[in-house]
């Protein structure tokens, strides 16, 4: 449900692989890592001048918005529970979630923020605008929300996408609060009840 995992990843028994990334995804996966470095204090360095200057706007944004008040996580990793409950199991780890149970999805954030019984989560993107749902019907952001608010304690969460241009950020949010966040997880639940397992059925040939 992230955009580090494959959507075969709702069920970790399916049969499946994933297509090497093009240069997009790739001056993607730049960006999102400078963005991480900067998030955290730190410092990448890159020959790549375009995802620089991209990076550069992104983190011009945060340091805008930042509230020194609160605790930010960059490229923080879950693991959620579709019955209830998450874990924060890393940050900066790429694809390498923990083996999952039926029961399970993981997928990362690009930004988050804890302050106060609440949680903020943004997710960078450099693709095209009008290829992403808004944050209001963004499922993977939803699912985010959820996560955060399993794993953190947290009962509202805001959610926002995060788009760069050459004039600025241009910033999609929304905000749930714990009575949605309930109603998502009843419905994630189904979605990946439904999704097939490639596990042999019992007296089924196959």
């Amino acid at each position: 449900w992230s955009s580090d995992v494959c959507s075969s990843d709702l069920r970790p028994e399916a049969q499946w692989s994933c297509d090497p990334p093009g240069p997009a995804a790739e001056f993607g996966t730049l960006v999102h890592a400078l963005v991480a470095a900067g998030v955290s204090g730190s410092v990448e360095r890159t020959n790549n001048v375009a995802a620089a200057s991209v990076a550069q706007t992104v983190l011009e944004w945060f340091g805008g918005i930042r509230d020194t008040h609160a605790t930010w996580i960059a490229e923080p990793a879950y693991v959620l529970s579709v019955t209830g409950g998450a874990e924060h199991v890393g940050n900066n780890i790429g694809r390498n979630y923990p083996r999952l149970a039926d029961h399970q999805v993981a997928g990362s954030a690009d930004i988050v923020g804890l302050h106060g019984g609440r949680a903020v989560v943004y997710d960078v993107k450099t693709g095209r605008r009008e290829n992403v749902d808004v944050a209001s019907e963004n499922l993977q952001l939803r699912t985010l929300a959820l996560a955060a608010h399993h794993a953190h304690g947290v009962d509202r969460v805001r959610v926002g996408l995060v788009f760069p241009t050459t004039s600025g950020v241009v910033v999609d949010e929304h905000e749930y609060d714990s009575y949605d966040l309930a109603g998502w997880q009843a419905e994630l639940a189904a979605l990946v009840e439904s999704v097939p397992s490639s596990r042999p059925n019992p007296g089924k040939k196959q």
